[in-house]
């Protein structure tokens, strides 16, 4: 009986390099629940909504030749083209000549990021 704290000794010591290690970041843990997904971004589920709501008051097939500059936003086929221009991204990031939307607050960030991510993808109709 004496040697048994002994040997419960020695066999934790055994068995702890047999534990192995285990490597987590904060990242993995606790995911931020405000992060911003740019993955998967669909033009049905986060191009659309947003141009109906902020763009389509100036860039709708209605009024965009009064109002909107010329520029059509209505349906994909319009946005595409706009996108492979190069014209949208620079226009809702601020960073080109024309800051839309035109007299309102810039869009967030992470909605500017998400039209990145799919104009980067080749702005499929998805």
């Amino acid at each position: 009986m004496k040697h048994l704290p002994i040997l419960c000794l020695l066999a934790g010591l055994f068995a702890l390099p047999l534990t192995g290690c285990y490597y987590d970041n904060e990242e993995d843990l606790y995911p931020d629940p405000n992060a911003c997904d740019t993955t998967d971004i669909s033009y049905v589920t986060h191009i659309a909504p947003v141009l109906s709501v902020q763009c389509f008051s100036c860039h709708a097939q209605d009024v965009y030749n009064d109002i909107g500059g010329g520029i059509n936003l209505d349906g994909h086929a319009n946005v595409n083209t706009v996108a492979q221009n190069n014209q949208l991204y620079p226009a809702i990031a601020h960073t080109g000549d024309f800051q839309m939307p035109k007299g309102g607050a810039k869009l967030p960030d992470c909605t500017i990021a998400q039209f990145k991510s799919w104009i980067d993808a080749g702005a499929p109709n998805n």
